[in-house]
């Protein structure tokens, strides 16, 4: 599966992302996804405004110029249909060098 997003907003940021995703299946209950993410965004028309008499003004580097490239893998847990799990990590490369990791963990109870 292929996911594909484009983005615009009136703060004149642009975004674009192409996200491939793999799934396996293993076993009767449990589900692998691997998935890379390529991301590019221009800057914020207020990105570079950090004077305190501006009106807007932020030193939020989410909200620069930058790309970034995903690698992830996360684990999805069946049970009866009613209940899950799923556990996942991430790491995240980013062109303004903010590289991070990001793990998860959820369970799913449905009632």
């Amino acid at each position: 599966e292929i996911a594909s997003r484009l983005y615009n907003d009136d703060w004149g940021i642009t975004g674009i992302s192409l996200e491939p995703r793999w799934y396996q299946k293993v076993g009767d209950s449990l589900l692998m996804r691997f998935r890379y993410r390529y991301y590019d965004q221009s800057g914020s028309d207020y990105s570079g405004r950090f004077a305190a008499s501006e009106k807007y003004m932020t030193q939020d580097s989410d909200l620069a110029e930058f790309d970034s490239h995903t690698f992830g893998m996360r684990l999805i847990g069946y049970r009866d249909g009613r209940q899950g799990w799923d556990a996942g990590i991430d790491y995240v490369m980013r062109s303004d060098e903010l590289d991070h990791i990001i793990a998860s963990f959820g369970y799913l109870w449905t009632f």
